[in-house]
């Protein structure tokens, strides 16, 4: 079985190689950020990026600022332009991206397959959201993912 990675997929390997993070227990906003060159700051307001800083909302569970932070991190590293100056679409599609990005950040591929994960796919999500700390829902979306792509042929 291969694996078919996703353009997401693969600049995530890259990035959590090249900034040293290779296990999940690794895996921290601040550090990221740190290794990056970049900031976050945590407020009790709605999360957001400008320039090279993440602000993240104070008030979220551990899981669902993890969750966001990934989402805020693809707006960072792929998206430079002000939304305040884009077409509704444009801004819509830049959404997409960032929401598929966090599934791919928040739970790497390349960390994925170094767990052994349970047949039975509840225990597979439960032991994904607690290993990655992300809520189930988006531990089980991110498992139909990767089995979506184990599944998918190469051309």
């Amino acid at each position: 079985m291969t694996y078919c990675m996703t353009t997401a997929d693969e600049y995530v390997t890259r990035m959590y190689r090249t900034v040293n993070m290779h296990k999940p227990s690794e895996l921290c906003p601040r550090t990221i950020c740190e290794r990056l060159g970049k900031s976050l700051v945590h407020l009790p307001a709605k999360c957001t990026r400008v320039g090279d800083v993440i602000y993240m909302d104070s008030r979220l569970s551990r899981e669902e600022c993890w969750q966001t932070f990934g989402h805020e991190l693809c707006h960072l590293l792929w998206h430079h332009d002000n939304q305040l100056h884009l077409s509704q679409s444009f801004i819509d599609m830049q959404e997409r991206d960032a929401n598929n990005f966090a599934y791919y950040a928040c739970v790497p591929s390349c960390m994925l397959m170094n767990i052994e994960l349970s047949d039975d796919f509840n225990l597979a999500v439960h032991r994904i959201s607690t290993t990655f700390n992300v809520t189930p829902a988006f531990a089980k979306r991110r498992l139909e993912i990767h089995i979506s792509k184990l599944y998918q042929l190469v051309n």
